[in-house]
């Protein structure tokens, strides 16, 4: 039963469920967007949860999300301001590596990726209701890749009350593999790409 009264509605019967989802991202690019919605979606039906938030988290710092429209001359137009207010050949510290000490032999120098994933953030949060994320008609869920190509880790955590008789627990195979689990194709598929 749900009640509401000025805006403020509360679910009765439900229990509180919270999934966490570790998914490697391949990117083939050193910048792409990669569009997480669907895979997203599918998380979030296969838990069950029908009022909450789920929350998409980078796990690196050289990669962002964020919720925008999947359009190709606006993804152009947001890596062009990027580029505009911090450019690849800028001065950066960061890409002295000799100043930096020890520095694993791998390293590149990628201080505006790291600058360009500050001013657009880690994470997102969505509001989930009646089972459905509240995405406006345009918006998508992007993992901004800055520093690619590479495997990156992203963390999909869904919290929310569900039904009682919902209650049972959440397998592989139910949550299209929860936990850690590998969106190789996601990015040849899914992300709108510029060189």
């Amino acid at each position: 039963m749900t009640t509401a009264l000025k805006g403020v509605s509360e679910t009765v019967g439900t229990t509180l469920r919270v999934v966490t989802d570790l998914i490697d991202v391949n990117t083939d690019e050193r910048w792409q967007f990669v569009d997480l919605t669907e895979l997203a979606i599918r998380r979030l039906r296969a838990s069950g949860v029908r009022d909450g938030l789920l929350t998409v988290q980078t796990r690196h710092t050289t990669t962002a999300v964020i919720v925008n429209e999947n359009e190709p001359l606006l993804l152009a137009d947001m890596r062009g301001v990027l580029e505009r207010l911090v450019p690849k050949t800028g001065a950066y510290l960061h890409n002295d590596l000799g100043l930096r000490g020890a520095v694993p032999p791998e390293e590149t120098p990628n201080g505006d990726a790291h600058c360009k994933a500050m001013l657009l953030g880690a994470s997102e949060s969505l509001a989930v209701k009646d089972g459905e994320l509240q995405l406006g008609r345009w918006q998508r869920i992007f993992l901004v890749e800055l520093d690619g190509g590479r495997r990156r880790s992203v963390v999909l955590t869904i919290l929310g009350v569900a039904p009682e008789d919902e209650r049972a627990p959440l397998t592989a195979a139910s949550c299209g593999a929860a936990g850690r689990h590998s969106e190789g194709p996601i990015a040849a598929a899914s992300s709108a790409r510029r060189s």
